[in-house]
C-alpha cells in the first residue's frame, strides 16, 4: 500500500540576480542540478511561466521573451523603487495633512468654546441691564 501525502506547494517569484561589478542583472537558476524541489518559481516575463527544474529554467532563459524582459529588468526595478518612494512621500504628505487638520479642528473647538463663554457673558449682561444685545451663536456644522 502506498501512502499519498499532501505536499504543500510553495510559489515564489523569480528575480534575476544583480552583478555588482557590472551593474547589470543576469539569470541564475535558483534550482541546482539534480535537485528535487517543491518550490514553483513564477517568472513575471510571461504569464504562465511556472518553472520547477533547472532544465526548465535554462530553456526559459533562452527564450526571446525572457531575454527582452531581462534587458528591461533594471528599468522595471527602478520604476518599482520610484513608485515605492512616491508612495512613501504621499503617505508622509497624508500624515502631515491629517496632523494639520487635527490642529485646525482643535482651534475651531477652542474658538467655539470661547464663543459660548462670551455668549454666556452677554446673556448675563442682558439680564443685568434688562436689554437684549445679541443673538445666540449658531454653528453651521452641527
Amino acid at each position: 500500500m502506498s501512502s499519498r501525502a499532501i505536499v504543500p506547494i510553495t510559489c515564489k517569484e523569480y528575480k534575476p540576480t544583480f552583478d555588482i561589478t557590472s551593474g547589470e542583472y543576469y539569470d541564475e537558476s535558483p534550482v541546482n542540478k539534480g535537485e528535487r524541489n517543491s518550490i514553483i518559481y513564477i517568472c513575471p516575463c510571461k504569464s504562465g511561466s511556472n518553472l520547477r527544474t533547472r532544465t526548465q529554467f535554462i530553456k526559459h532563459f533562452g527564450t526571446d521573451h525572457h531575454k527582452s524582459y531581462l534587458k528591461k529588468y533594471s528599468n522595471i526595478v527602478e520604476n518599482e523603487k520610484n513608485e515605492d518612494n512616491e508612495k512613501n512621500e504621499l503617505k508622509k504628505e497624508i500624515e502631515f495633512l491629517k496632523r494639520d487638520l487635527e490642529k485646525k479642528d482643535k482651534k475651531i473647538e477652542e474658538k467655539d468654546k470661547k464663543i459660548e463663554e462670551l455668549y454666556i457673558i452677554i446673556v448675563h449682561i442682558e439680564n443685568i441691564i434688562g436689554v437684549k444685545i445679541g443673538n445666540p451663536p449658531h454653528s453651521d456644522c452641527d
